[in-house]
């Protein structure tokens, strides 16, 4: 197969890259830096494709890159992944219109080192918000504008965008909330006879199912306050989940501080346990399960509906 020499425009987003260079003449994988879906490898077979993918799931695709791809750890596309690009943006899909809003709240947010610092936005950037089209990215930037979280001085290919006061303020309440995260806190009750096997299945649904990483806390002891590092790790997680079979006080409290930041909480308890359910959380829907596979067999499609 003859090798592609040069790459001139993005494979997936179509935009003329500012790079694309060879990393090992014995193997057929390219280093390709694009200003929309940023850095990642690809393969030469993959470049020489022809595509079945929509141009929907493309931009979307895009969009993906620029999240989970970087120069010091890019993505490599090889072989059949291009197969896999319409599962990947399943998630993608199911974002509303308050989520893209945020989403370009959060970039403003998270480019500015300063206050008034202006971000540069330019209209082929859409992919990036996964959004359609330019004229999508216009009515949000127009939108936030109106509402005053964001500034806008406009130019004929690009937009600069700072945060006002109110903006600054949306901004760390939204930045709080990570819906592209991969990771997901477990919370439940150690040193009982079912702790192992109910995290190993909680971890198995998550990864086989998700390519999500679940988490878990060490055993500590609290001496009247919640550990930091869980804290921590519940504001980096897309959704916990909470498995309040042996009543546990740090269960009810992780559950709860979940809620307080606005991230999803999945709820289980052990069936025979239900009726010790503590009445704060008994108005909101569990999953109740008898083993272990009844368990993932319920929560593989409460996942989906998150996602």
């Amino acid at each position: 197969m003859k090798m592609t020499s040069k790459l001139e425009k993005c494979k997936i987003c179509g935009e003329k890259v500012k790079e694309c260079k060879l990393l090992n003449t014995t193997v057929d994988i390219y280093e390709v830096d694009c200003p929309i879906c940023g850095y990642y490898e690809i393969s030469d077979s993959f470049l020489s494709s022809a595509l079945t993918i929509t141009q929907e799931d493309l931009f979307l695709f895009s969009g993906h890159l620029h999240l989970n791809s970087s120069r010091e750890k890019p993505l490599r596309i090889v072989g059949e992944y291009f197969k896999k690009i319409p599962d990947i943006v399943l998630q993608y899909k199911n974002l509303t219109v308050i989520d893209k809003l945020n989403d370009i709240l959060k970039y403003i947010g998270d480019e500015s080192k300063n206050l008034t610092d202006r971000i540069y936005i330019e209209f082929l950037y859409f992919p990036r918000f996964f959004l359609a089209n330019y004229d999508d990215l216009d009515s949000l930037i127009r939108y936030l504008e109106n509402k005053n979280y964001i500034g806008v001085e406009r130019t004929i290919d690009y937009y600069y965008c700072w945060l006002t006061i109110d903006g600054w303020t949306k901004y760390e309440t939204i930045k709080q909330i990570n819906v592209y995260s991969k990771k997901v806190f477990v919370a439940f009750k150690f040193d009982t006879e079912l702790s192992d096997e109910l995290f190993k299945t909680i971890e198995k649904v998550c990864f086989e199912n998700f390519e999500l990483v679940a988490i878990k806390s060490d055993p500590l002891k609290y001496n009247g306050k919640i550990c930091d590092k869980i804290i921590s790790d519940i504001k980096e997680s897309r959704f916990i989940v909470s498995d309040f079979s042996f009543q546990n006080q740090g269960v009810y409290y992780e559950a709860g501080y979940a809620m307080g930041l606005g991230i999803p909480v999945v709820r289980t308890c052990r069936k025979q346990e239900v009726g010790q359910l503590h009445f704060d959380t008994r108005q909101y829907s569990h999953i109740i399960w008898k083993d272990f596979k009844d368990l993932e067999e319920q929560l593989i499609p409460k996942i989906k509906t998150l996602l």
